[in-house]
């Protein structure tokens, strides 16, 4: 798949993400319970995806579950401990201060993580210009989250 076709299905994903996390922080609200709201939102992300694993079953990569390293596996805990903090934070930050912090701190991370080479990211090592970019992206932050109130 072409690199343009790829960062324009990156861009969406990001569309979808400004969208269904705060949906989430809706459902907290109608329920009444963060925890209650994102439980429901990985029960059906669950049965969703064992869906599409039973049509894609790879008896191979079962094979190979039992060889991943340990820490591989906390992502699930980090991802549950994100969209709970998400779900909090929509209502008391607004979707805008939020996403644009979060995607302050990711793109900060992503240079560590790029730099390093960790978690099998291609090595990418930092440049000056990479690291203007980065101080760009957290000025951007700054002045967009100090418009907040």
């Amino acid at each position: 798949m072409p690199t343009l076709t790829l960062i324009a299905i990156a861009v969406a994903i990001g569309v979808a993400t400004a969208v269904y996390l705060p949906m989430n922080a809706v459902m907290a609200r109608h329920l009444g319970s963060p925890e209650l709201a994102n439980t429901l939102f990985f029960f059906v992300g669950t049965v969703g995806t064992l869906a599409l694993l039973v049509f894609n079953l790879d008896k191979v990569s079962l094979a190979r579950l039992g060889d991943a390293p340990w820490y591989l596996f906390l992502s699930g805990l980090v991802s549950a401990l994100v969209i709970l903090s998400v779900t909090l934070l929509v209502p008391r930050l607004g979707a805008r201060v939020l996403f644009v912090s979060l995607i302050g701190g990711q793109v900060l991370m992503s240079l560590v993580v790029s730099h390093f080479g960790w978690l099998a990211s291609p090595k990418d090592p930092l440049t000056g210009m990479k690291v203007l970019g980065g101080g760009l992206v957290v000025a951007g932050v700054i002045v967009t989250t100090l418009s907040a109130d």
